[in-house]
């Protein structure tokens, strides 16, 4: 339960959530250099981390508490939830023009995962 706190209060401190808004997309606003504008240590990058962490271990959670199962089968359903969310996010991106795919956004994702679990495999010591 102290893992689950910690995440919601981390989540909660990062003050970027309030800072989504969809601008009209014009020529001025249009990034013309992807790599200056994908950086390794973005906003999007924590944004990246932090939901995948989470939904890590709302998903472990979920499977180990609601649906019984055991805690390995509850650790490899989290992972591969939260990590298919991250590439759903990537292809959406990919496919809608809304947003701009990144190989660098599937790796924060996957860094928050792995901090996910860490955190559950911690908490239950």
């Amino acid at each position: 339960m102290r893992w689950s706190i910690s995440l919601l209060l981390l989540i909660l401190a990062t003050p970027a959530w309030t800072q989504f808004s969809a601008n009209a997309a014009d020529s001025s606003s249009v990034p013309t250099n992807r790599s200056a504008h994908d950086q390794w240590f973005g906003q999007d990058k924590a944004h990246h981390f932090m939901v995948s962490a989470f939904l890590t271990g709302f998903s472990y959670y979920a499977m180990k508490q609601e649906f019984a199962q055991t805690p390995a089968t509850a650790s490899v359903s989290a992972m591969s939830f939260s990590l298919s969310a991250g590439v759903a996010k990537e292809i959406y991106d990919a496919v809608s023009g809304k947003g701009m795919p990144s190989c660098k956004d599937i790796v924060a994702d996957v860094a928050g995962v792995a901090v996910g679990f860490l955190l559950l495999n911690i908490s239950s010591f």
